[in-house]
């Protein structure tokens, strides 16, 4: 199932020329987010070798992809203080450099693989869980 919805993610990223435009990052984007509105876009694209950068548009938050038990990145950001992760492929597998481990290499061993060598990851806001949710397409 949850591959059946990366797949979908990824072909309305690649598809629809406004959500591929504005949230694609080569070689760096920025992904605004608010309590209500959430992280916009909900799905960003990731050319492997780019720096995602998380601005707040009200208060502080943590954007992370902490699922069964695993973090790939983890970032906390406020208005006057951004957030930044990177991300990068090597030997099929997804690796990323954040606030998480002191900025060290991490491997992402909660992304999900997809056919074409591309990676899906989730993510949502530690704090705000049900209204911040998030995915990125690492390619």
């Amino acid at each position: 199932m949850r591959l059946a919805l990366a797949l979908a993610l990824a072909a309305l990223a690649f598809a629809t020329p406004a959500l591929a435009g504005s949230g694609t990052c080569i070689p760096s984007c920025e992904v605004p987010s608010h309590l209500t509105l959430g992280f916009i876009p909900i799905v960003t694209v990731v050319e492997r070798g780019s720096t995602v950068t998380w601005t707040a548009m009200d208060m502080g938050h943590t954007a992370t992809s902490y699922a069964d038990l695993a973090v790939c990145f983890d970032t906390h950001y406020t208005r006057s203080s951004p957030g930044q992760a990177w991300f990068t492929i090597s030997d099929g597998k997804l690796f990323a450099i954040s606030e998480w481990r002191d900025g060290a290499l991490t491997e992402c061993g909660n992304a999900l693989a997809l056919p074409d060598g591309s990676f899906s990851v989730d993510y949502t806001c530690v704090y705000h869980p049900s209204t911040m949710n998030g995915t990125l397409l690492i390619r």
